[in-house]
């Protein structure tokens, strides 16, 4: 069935670059699995193995994916920490090179036949709901990949797989850990609380100018310009071919009048013309676009010192881009693609044309540098007003625990819950029954009120600097006595799990402790 697979991929379309691969075997738009490039930085060795940077690049963006999946499309602004995704990226990566290099020695075997049933089963590689040779085909040669080089990947992945599997089989649970676990799983607890406001004392404090300077003197890295890039790019899509096609006006107004003919009030034909000509072209040229767009790439590398060649071969203009930082910016700056090449070796340190960055089936760009500017401090009149309000919100919150703790020693003392709420003028909230991921009320609160004994008392600091008052009604713990067959049995399996994981995660402390892990941090 490998040999089926095979047949008919060959050839070699060089220097077209769609994305990477990434278990479980998703390709994404916009870099090599194997590299992003020449002189691919190398961010850490493991055992000697290298990591690039642009498989962190990679990892980062499926992570990015992963979020913006969370919150439905998009992410928070400053939400989360580009460093620290990209740390987090490379421990995944050190991880995941050591525990594939200990499978590869436990002579484990996957069958030809699995592998191919893998890869036939992969959506990725389907048109019509079947899987399709031809796309398999496209798709591993723009990734640089030959067929045994990503059966290689998805044998490897197999045999992780069968690896976890046999951990997790081997891991025991027995009836007091499921009995502890449901007590702790299904325990609830009754809660009372107040909420002290850090706004009410913003009033009270005030901060004065050398105050600002000497916080700002002594965190001067906390207000940096990050390192950025102007790029100048062209971009190739269907109009790029609109000289050497044939599509006339009869076909266009064909094509507006089943898009709009049945609208009230349609947009006229000349608005729409030049939508509706890149739809005709990338409908009915598509081959002759994904020809021009590996020409445009072999032209951007064969001649890597200007965008000139790319202009006069297809009548693109150059284009210039707004600032773009190493988590992005405006325009071409959005695209993952055009960051990680912006920041490539060869773009950012030589000078030269990037590879071509596929964005999607029909758009292609090459970029190149424009202008570089190093992190550097902004000034303090741009952040003095931002890190004014910054002291007053740290100070009115310091206030706001000193009187939380005044109050809670009175709690101690005998004073009653609502008693506090009516002199601080605040609502007392009363929850019944509230499990461990209860989302309704304060994390901070929740998570406080299951560390206290009943009728205890706590302050508890909230993510905003405000301070809660928290007393702790009633404990009711989980009943194993109450689980059917069906829930006993799947809690079981959860155990072996919880067991199989630790042992894996004990398993990459002591690979850790034994392997040479080099990392160059000022790469990553």
């Amino acid at each position: 069935m490998l040999q089926a697979i095979r047949d008919g991929i060959k050839g070699w379309i060089a220097w077209v670059i769609i994305g990477f691969i990434a278990l479980p075997f998703i390709f994404m738009g916009g870099y090599e699995y194997f590299g992003g490039g020449q002189d691919d930085a190398v961010v850490a060795r493991v055992d000697g193995e290298e990591i690039p940077r642009s498989q962190i690049d990679q990892a980062v963006e499926r992570q990015r994916a992963q979020l913006r999946e969370m919150f439905g499309g998009d992410l928070p602004d400053g939400a989360f920490d580009g460093a620290a995704l990209r740390r987090e990226a490379l421990e995944q990566l050190i991880d995941e090179q050591l525990l594939h290099a200990y499978v590869g020695k436990q002579g484990l075997r996957v069958t030809d036949q699995e592998v191919a049933q893998t890869i036939r089963g992969q959506e990725i590689f389907h048109e019509g709901g079947q899987f399709s040779r031809a796309r398999y085909q496209t798709l591993l040669e723009r990734n640089r990949l030959t067929p045994e080089d990503y059966e290689g990947l998805v044998r490897r992945d197999l045999k992780a797989d069968q690896f976890q599997q046999a951990v997790f089989a081997s891991s025991i649970s027995t009836p007091s850990q499921l009995e502890r676990l449901v007590r702790l799983q299904d325990e609830s607890r009754s809660f009372s609380y107040v909420e002290i406001d850090a706004d009410r004392y913003t009033d009270e404090v005030s901060v004065d100018d050398a105050e600002v300077e000497a916080h700002y003197e002594a965190h001067t890295d906390d207000y940096m310009a990050p390192e950025a890039v102007r790029l100048e790019y062209v971009e190739l899509g269907p109009l790029a071919l609109r000289d050497q096609v044939d599509v006339d006006d009869e076909t266009l107004q064909e094509r507006y009048d089943e898009r709009y003919g049945d609208d009230d009030d349609p947009p006229t034909f000349d608005d729409v013309r030049e939508e509706l000509l890149a739809d005709s072209i990338r409908e009915q040229y598509r081959t002759e676009l994904i020809e021009a767009g590996d020409e445009l790439g072999n032209i951007a590398f064969e001649q890597p010192d200007s965008l000139e060649p790319l202009v006069d071969t297809f009548g693109l203009e150059v284009r210039t881009s707004d600032w773009i930082d190493r988590d992005g910016g405006e325009g071409i700056g959005d695209l993952s693609e055009v960051v990680e090449e912006a920041f490539s070796e060869d773009v950012l340190e030589h000078g030269y044309n990037s590879d071509l960055i596929r964005v999607d089936e029909d758009r292609y760009l090459v970029v190149r540098l424009l202008e570089h500017r190093e992190a550097e401090p902004k000034p303090l009149e741009e952040v003095a007003d931002t890190i004014r309000e910054q002291l007053r919100q740290e100070r009115a919150a310091d206030l706001a625990r000193e009187r939380a703790e005044e109050l809670v020693a009175r709690l101690r003392d005998g004073d009653s819950l609502d008693e506090l709420a009516e002199e601080l003028e605040v609502e007392r909230f009363t929850v019944e029954d509230a499990y461990r991921d209860d989302r309704s009320h304060p994390e901070a609160v929740v998570r406080e009120a299951f560390a206290l004994e009943v009728d205890g008392y706590a302050r508890v600091e909230l993510d905003d600097g405000s301070a809660a008052l928290l007393r702790l009604d009633g404990i009711s713990r989980g009943d194993p006595e109450g689980l059917s067959a069906q829930e006993r049995q799947q809690l079981q399996q959860q155990l072996q799990r919880m067991a199989g994981d630790s042992e894996v995660r004990a398993l990459i402390r002591a690979l850790r402790a034994e392997a040479e892990i080099e990392i160059a941090r000022e790469r990553l």
